[in-house]
Parts: structure tokens; C-alpha cells; sequence
């Protein structure tokens, strides 16, 4: 997935994505702790173009996830679907902005350019952060998921339980008429 800066002056170039989640360590890292597992590789469409100093990747990516819904616990498969914007400035050049406006300089960070070091682009660090970034944090099931009873553990999708809802904690009852002096 790299793509060299000097055959990309000559024309645009199309990146085919179609990479295990083994490729990226990070996603692993990722699934791992939050306990996901994705089901299919990460593919997706990608062309990197010159866009006067900046070179521009712009595509999609997708791939499925599966996880615990985050209310009954019973397993869900998503499909994500990531829309990709990266630009890259190498090094050593400075983004143009002929705004005389602007009397702050602003540098790459600023302007959310990513600074290439060499004359290849390793697009595979970036894909992964906004795979990252694109994952739910909750998985649910369906909207409506009634999730398990807080007493016996059923799940009240799939049975219906007869457990009394659990009270307010006693201790805290005095709280009920509390009011704030000003």
C-alpha cells in the first residue's frame, strides 16, 4: 500500500485495498481490548492525486465486525463503511496559502496535512486510524434491545421476566428531599 510521490506526478493512481486485519497491527490491538473480531478483510477503493503542494487520498473502505451487543450480550455483525480523506505534504514543503488574511502562520498539524518523510507514501498506518476511528462504541443488536433483567439475568428480548425492578438504595433515600440552600 505505498504509493511512490515520484510515478504520482506523472498521473493520478488507484489503490486497490483488499488486506487480512492481520496487516494492521493496530486494528488488531484494537479488537482485541474492546473485544471485537472482524469477520472480513479491510478493502476498499483509494486514488491519491496531486493537488498543487498536497497529494490527496480520498476513497472508501469496509469491512465487518462482530461483537457482543452492549445490552444482552448476544453476538452482532456490523458491516463499517469508511469514507477516506488523508493529505500528505512532504517534508520539507510548506503547504501554500496565499490568504493575506491570515497573519497567524499556520504549519501542517494545523491544517490536518500529514507529513511524508521520503518519497513513499505508507498509507497503511493512516487507513488503520480511520478504520479506528470508525468503530462503534457500542454495538447493539437492535435500538430497541430491552437488554438483561439487573436481577436474574435473562434476556427480556427473548423472555419475559417477572423480577421486580431494584429499588433506590435506602441509604440514599434522604437525598430524595434534599435542597440546596442559595
Amino acid at each position: 500500500m505505498n504509493i511512490r510521490l515520484d510515478k504520482l506526478k506523472a498521473r493520478p493512481r488507484q489503490v486497490v485495498i483488499d488486506e487480512p486485519v492481520e496487516g494492521f497491527p493496530v486494528l488488531n490491538e484494537v479488537a482485541e481490548r474492546e473485544g471485537l473480531e472482524f469477520v472480513e478483510p479491510i478493502k476498499g477503493r483509494c486514488l491519491a492525486t496531486w493537488a498543487g503542494d498536497v497529494v490527496e487520498v480520498t476513497g472508501r473502505l469496509q469491512s465487518r465486525v462482530k461483537a457482543p451487543c452492549g445490552r444482552c450480550l448476544e453476538e452482532v455483525e456490523q458491516t463499517l463503511h469508511v469514507d477516506v480523506l488523508l493529505c500528505y505534504v512532504p517534508e520539507g514543503r510548506k503547504a501554500r496559502d496565499d490568504s493575506a488574511a491570515i497573519e497567524v502562520e499556520l504549519d501542517e498539524d494545523d491544517l490536518g496535512l500529514i507529513v511524508v518523510q521520503g518519497d513513499e507514501i505508507d498509507l497503511r498506518t493512516d487507513l488503520a486510524q480511520e478504520l479506528v476511528m470508525a468503530l462503534p462504541v457500542q454495538i447493539l443488536c437492535d435500538e430497541g434491545c430491552d437488554g438483561l433483567c439487573p436481577v436474574c439475568g435473562v434476556n427480556r428480548n427473548l423472555a419475559v421476566c417477572t423480577c421486580e425492578r431494584p429499588q433506590f438504595h435506602s441509604s440514599l433515600a434522604e437525598l430524595k428531599n434534599f435542597k440546596a440552600e442559595k
